[in-house]
């Protein structure tokens, strides 16, 4: 089963980060998620083994900087270890720029 969790950050990173975006999988060994564009600059974190993406023409890397996309992704957990998970940060868009 896929777990879907959103957190607000503390106060001391709520001006640069919007939120914590949680996906955990737990019993399913293969599945597929269509990734929608965010509309914001994002640090993604995965746990575990790497994921195939549509977008990534491959798999993505365990940490990357997303951009903004203008299109949408099929992500496929096929190769996420059960158990494990991953961590997107978007950043609040004003708080980008630096990062360019």
């Amino acid at each position: 089963m896929e777990k879907i969790q959103v957190i607000q950050p503390t106060k001391l990173l709520a001006p640069y980060i919007k939120q914590y975006w949680f996906l955990r999988i737990d019993d399913v060994k293969q599945g597929f998620q269509r990734s929608i564009p965010a509309g914001c600059v994002a640090l993604v974190f995965h746990k575990g083994n790497k994921i195939i993406s549509s977008f990534h023409k491959g798999t993505q890397p365990q940490s990357y900087i997303s951009g903004q996309i203008s299109t949408y992704s099929d992500i496929e957990f096929s190769f996420l270890d059960i158990g494990k998970s991953s961590v997107s940060c978007p950043l609040k868009p004003s708080d980008s720029a630096p990062l360019c």
